[in-house]
């Protein structure tokens, strides 16, 4: 396993002689095939990253953490099988309102010793989250006001209605949408306003936050954001709001909000 230490620990391009344990290991685990798509950072001396996708999915990539004898210690392919389905759910909302939107969800609680079947209120049920919080990238577009947010995310809340919903909706010029959307289909945390600019996102940015509780809709953005909101059901709060939908969750602790 000394091979397989340096080759992982130390290479800069993706070597068979790496990846075929992470590949072997998940296709064993899951019967299925899967792909390493790159190797990522290195955890102290004893473990390094892979980002993996299931070869019928290639959009869909998860984290694998490998330990120096070649043992996976930590895959979340099964938790972002269930937050995909969130992120498809979210994407068909704003795709019957006649809007083009990406999507990233996460929960509150990240259970991993789940089964690849579960469903999202299976989901819910096993690991007691409270929380599901999305980071929307949306195409501008003039339709964009109160009465189509209330409308998508009511339509949201009517599939995923046993939590909390957190929406962070980043409105990008259609150049930037086009330029940065491939890059969010593979992301592999939540994201920010930061991380958009990093993906070369260079326009002026329109950021939204809503989130449904209880049946009942809320939505903020500051005062330039506010006008698209005019005009429907939806009370726009003109303060800028930087705090997830849980005050509590990993979003702000572990990876900050904007």
């Amino acid at each position: 396993m000394a091979t397989f230490m340096s080759d992982l620990l130390g290479c800069k391009a993706i070597d068979d002689k790496a990846v075929k344990p992470i590949e072997e290991g998940l296709s064993e685990k899951y019967g299925k095939k899967f792909k390493v798509a790159s190797l990522g950072d290195r955890i102290g001396r004893d473990e390094a990253t892979a980002y993996v996708y299931a070869s019928n999915d290639p959009t869909m990539m998860f984290v694998v953490r490998v330990s120096k004898d070649g043992r996976i210690v930590f895959e979340n392919y099964a938790y972002r099988l269930v937050c995909r389905e969130v992120e498809k759910t979210v994407n068909s909302a704003f795709s019957k309102n006649g809007l083009t939107a990406e999507c990233y969800a996460d929960f509150s609680s990240c259970k991993l010793d789940i089964s690849a079947e579960n469903t999202v209120n299976d989901y819910i049920k096993e690991s007691g989250a409270d929380t599901v919080k999305s980071a929307i990238i949306v195409k501008k577009d003039n339709k964009i006001n109160g009465e189509i947010l209330k409308r998508i995310y009511t339509e949201i809340h009517s599939q995923i209605s046993e939590i909390t919903v957190g929406f962070s909706l980043f409105v990008l010029s259609e150049k930037d949408y086009n330029n940065i959307c491939e890059k969010v289909k593979t992301e592999t945390q939540y994201f920010g306003l930061s991380r958009l600019r990093l993906y070369g996102a260079k326009d002026n940015i329109k950021h939204f936050y809503a989130e449904i509780s209880n049946g009942a809709l809320s939505v903020t953005a500051d005062e330039n954001n506010n006008k698209p909101l005019k005009g429907g059901n939806v009370n726009g709060d003109k303060r800028k709001r930087s705090a997830c939908c849980n005050p509590n969750c990993i979003c702000r602790s572990r990876r900050g909000f904007l």
